[in-house]
């Protein structure tokens, strides 16, 4: 993925903040001086007074808002009609989503629709969908760039009736070849934070940054036995999430300082701090070109603070931050509002992290699953549990 700029399709689900933002007489709109609102206005206008036909305003709306964020040519900003928006706070709550499991972004040089990484376990997973893989088309209709924020409402099921018992079809384009997949959306759960041993190495998985996940992680930390020596913290294939989840995540790794800052529109710039207190054990972090987003904010402070190792591939690069507003009809928008930076004043967006310690995984693992590779496959692993064996990775504060 080295030398290409890409876009991803990223949920962060922590984001939502309950505030209204526009609504007059025409709909959920008021505008600023600089962005002339005349055409929307005169056209719902000569629709109120004019036109014969039956008028659904809700739907008027809708379309409305979905044609003022589409127009910002945006691909992280997205506007959420009540429905939209319902699913997407019932999963804050219930911990669930319904879709296929994947994440996917669109690839700038081809503008095709991407596979960042599958859910490990999930049903594109099981099909055997793997990173990489293009989705072409889905049920016959073919996706692109164009129009990817409807293909991935689609695989959400967002609109389809009977969407968890309909199976629907993925028409994959893998280098040359086309691949065809049939497969069911399920509910599934947001991943878990996983914790192993290797001897006397532990060994933590953050798959995703929801709001449960710095819990998850502080319980396992609290939890490490004496006889542990030394913690990998595994980010690869990690394609982001909560802001906040990373930044509390860090906050138990580093020392006193600066975990990440953001800087909006207006130029106001709003720092993240940790405190004092930090782990008492030395730690590698194992990051790929699918660490993305929240996981490059936790592997970017790690590496100015010189706090830990970075093991493995030059990560993603999506360097802004999305927040999401409930309106007053609860409807909602997504929007690209910040801009983040290390604490060392680096913008990693279009560019990633690279690591200390550079290795890549055989070309016959690239695209098998994480949890499916041993430790001999697994050459990022092996290296990170070795060097902190071997005492190359030395806790750097006290």
């Amino acid at each position: 993925m080295s030398g290409k700029t890409y876009t991803v399709a990223i949920t962060a689900l922590s984001t939502f903040i309950l505030t209204t933002l526009w609504y007059n007489t025409l709909g959920p709109f008021s505008f600023q001086e600089n962005a002339p609102a005349s055409k929307v206005e005169e056209i719902t206008k000569l629709i109120d007074k004019t036109y014969i036909g039956e008028v659904d305003y809700e739907k008027l709306s809708d379309y409305s808002a979905y044609g003022l964020v589409a127009a910002l040519g945006d691909p992280y900003s997205e506007y959420y009609d009540k429905q939209q928006a319902k699913e997407a706070f019932s999963q804050i709550v219930e911990g669930t989503y319904l879709g296929i499991g994947v994440e996917v972004y669109v690839d700038k040089d081809t503008n095709l629709i991407t596979v960042l990484a599958p859910r490990e376990g999930g049903p594109a997973d099981r099909a055997g969908i793997i990173a990489g893989d293009v989705i072409y088309a889905i049920d016959g209709t073919q996706y692109d760039g164009s129009n990817y924020k409807e293909a991935v409402n689609y695989m959400k099921g967002i609109g389809v009736e009977n969407a968890q018992s309909t199976p629907l079809t993925l028409t994959i384009k893998r280098g040359g070849e086309f691949l065809t997949f049939t497969l069911k959306r399920e509910t599934l759960d947001l991943l878990p934070v996983k914790y192993t041993k290797y001897d006397d190495i532990g060994y933590i998985r953050i798959p995703g940054f929801d709001y449960k996940t710095a819990d998850q992680f502080e319980n396992i930390i609290k939890g490490l036995g004496d006889d542990i020596k030394g913690l990998v913290i595994d980010l690869r294939n990690n394609p982001g999430g909560s802001y906040d989840a990373a930044v509390k995540i860090a906050d138990m790794l580093l020392p006193e300082g600066t975990i990440v800052y953001a800087e909006d529109k207006q130029g106001n710039k709003k720092y993240e701090q940790s405190d004092k207190s930090a782990i008492d054990l030395p730690f590698a972090v194992l990051i790929n070109q699918n660490s993305a987003s929240a996981a490059e904010i936790l592997a970017g402070a790690i590496k100015d603070h010189k706090a830990g190792v970075l093991i493995g591939e030059k990560t993603f690069g999506k360097g802004i931050v999305q927040t999401v507003r409930m309106l007053s009809d609860k409807s909602a928008v997504k929007l690209t509002t910040q801009k983040y930076y290390t604490p060392n004043g680096t913008s990693i967006h279009g560019v990633g992290i690279e690591p200390d310690v550079y290795i890549s995984l055989g070309d016959e693992y690239k695209n098998v699953p994480i949890s499916k590779l041993s430790l001999k496959e697994d050459t990022q692993l092996y290296k990170a549990i070795s060097m902190l064996r071997n005492g190359e990775v030395k806790r750097v504060f006290k």
